[in-house]
């Protein structure tokens, strides 16, 4: 019926998340079948939400503009895209990370600052290298500025940027480990902070899962 979210929120610890099916079978009981002595507001509060859809409907009541913070989204990761291009003869966990975030922003995951799954990709792609010593096969990696949109509160970060010969090492690991091990602990992260609804998360683990074809 509702997933329970924990919150770092000291007044809302936790939140009762309900499904938008369920939201909405609720209005539709109160607005078509509970005997109330009147039930207008029930059935104005139906219609509205049986139009435009709850979630779009919830957001105009609160004057909550989302399709313009959608906007900021898809323009913040043009920023760090253009920003930031690769140096030749090597590439960073941003550049490919950025079919993930364009995931979020797809499925109305807002990504700005707070949300920037490269820097998952990063540390835990790092200690993979380190750990397994790559850069005796593939070479030293080297740091860069990644310059963020300027209306990001954090300072431009110094990061690693890896020899293209072990892009397809990294893929194999990203495809075969993050995506599978580490991405959904990531998201539960996020959850736990209010940055991601719950209930998205089968949606989100789906879309950035690479095509596996079998014989």
């Amino acid at each position: 019926m509702y997933a329970v979210i924990e919150t770092s929120n000291k007044l809302f610890p936790i939140i009762h998340a309900v499904p938008e099916p369920i939201c909405v079978s609720v209005l539709q009981y109160y607005a078509l079948h509970a005997k109330l002595e009147d039930n207008s507001i029930a059935i104005a509060n139906f219609e509205h939400a049986a139009a435009f859809g709850l979630r779009k409907y919830i957001y105009g009541r609160l004057d909550f503009d989302f399709d313009g913070i959608k906007d900021r989204c898809w323009n913040l990761l043009k920023e760090r895209i253009l920003y930031n291009a690769d140096p030749v003869g090597y590439f960073t966990t941003f550049s490919q990370s950025t079919s993930i975030i364009a995931n979020f922003v797809k499925h109305n995951i807002i990504v700005d600052e707070r949300t920037m799954v490269d820097g998952s990709v990063g540390i835990t792609w790092g200690k993979y290298w380190t750990s397994n010593k790559l850069e005796s096969q593939y070479g030293d990696r080297i740091k860069i500025t990644h310059k963020f949109p300027d209306s990001y509160p954090q300072r431009d970060p110094m990061v690693n940027a890896y020899p293209t010969e072990a892009l397809p090492e990294f893929l194999k690991w990203f495809n075969d480990v993050y995506l599978t091990e580490k991405f959904g602990k990531y998201l539960m992260g996020k959850v736990k902070k209010g940055d991601i609804e719950k209930e998205r998360l089968p949606t989100l683990v789906e879309a950035v899962q690479p095509l596996r074809l079998t014989n």
